[in-house]
């Protein structure tokens, strides 16, 4: 429903937050073809709120897009020579992931998954959406291929995870873009992979002085109900894989560098004073790696597996 809030609006929450010194955490309203809007929407509520601002998550996804990532972080520098408190965060990979409704135009969405199944079941309403649909994912090549499902909710359609939406069209013998109509129709929430992102600009972002690293993923276990879904393998590899494959083999950053963005500098944004750092009087969460051979396992085909080379793990002074 975030979509639909105006900036007026959340500009009046943000200067209640300024007050007490909170942040605004941004997940800006277009990460593809709307990028440098969405980014300049967020500092203009830093701006004028005088919240401190994060940017979660920048990216700029969909090929024809990539040209616009230097600019986003270009109006995050300007923004912070005029005096706005605007970070951002990022995780170390190519992909993305979120649910396949993301693709449907805000008037499809609006209500809720009834109205949108009452949108569906009108003809004419349902061509309008396909169509709208349609265009927007084909605005980046061989995008269709590029959408890997990573989540349903019922049995039936068990057998799809892993597959991209170009393929499941082809084994369901319609067009790609009836594909993704037929799985909003058809299941109540579907998780996809999206690989949108191009290399340069992942190392353009996590490089950045202004960029700590955040995975947006979440906490799980390779047993359970999570090993019947095939998510990103940001959830377990995230702070791994900067550590070894974008610090250490790639010298993208130095070490010290590439703690402090996952440590004192969201610690610091997050106004948590007493931890992030090694200190006196500082709460005790330790990780023990062995700079030499911590490596992220997980991968897109396997992601639930473990990092490696983390020998301890210590949170308030607790093992």
């Amino acid at each position: 429903p975030g979509r639909f809030t105006p900036t007026e609006e959340i500009l009046a929450m943000a200067r209640l937050v300024a007050r007490r010194g909170g942040l605004y955490a941004s997940h800006i309203r277009n990460e593809e073809a709307m990028l440098l809007e969405a980014v300049d929407e967020a500092v203009q509520i830093g701006r004028r709120s005088g919240a401190r601002i994060q940017i979660s998550h920048l990216k700029a996804a969909g090929l024809p897009n990539w040209g616009k990532q230097t600019a986003a972080l270009d109006l995050m520098e300007g923004a912070r020579v005029a005096g706005v408190d605007v970070l951002a965060d990022a995780y170390p990979y190519t992909a993305y992931s979120t649910g396949i409704s993301i693709f449907l135009p805000a008037w499809a969405a609006d209500g809720g998954r009834e109205a949108l199944l009452e949108r569906l079941a009108d003809s004419s309403t349902r061509e309008r959406m396909r169509k709208e649909l349609g265009e927007r994912v084909r605005l980046d090549p061989g995008a269709f291929d590029l959408i890997v499902i990573s989540s349903v909710r019922s049995e039936r359609n068990r057998g799809i995870i892993g597959k991209d939406v170009a393929a499941i069209a082809g084994e369901w013998g319609v067009e790609p873009v009836d594909a993704l109509i037929l799985l909003l129709e058809g299941e109540e929430s579907v998780g996809f992979i999206g690989h949108g992102m191009s290399q340069e600009n992942v190392d353009r972002v996590l490089s950045h002085p202004l960029v700590m690293i955040g995975s947006d993923g979440s906490s799980m276990a390779p047993r359970g109900e999570a090993v019947r879904s095939r998510p990103h393998p940001r959830s377990y590899g995230t702070f791994a894989r900067v550590l070894g494959h974008y610090s250490r083999d790639r010298a993208l950053f130095d070490l010290p560098t590439a703690v402090k963005k996952m440590t004192s500098m969201p610690a610091d944004q997050a106004g948590i004073a007493d931890r992030g750092r090694l200190a006196r009087g500082m709460k005790a969460d330790l990780v023990i790696f062995d700079a030499d051979r911590i490596t992220d396992t997980a991968t897109f085909d396997d992601p639930h597996r473990y990092a490696e080379g983390i020998r301890h793990v210590v949170v308030n002074g607790v093992g």
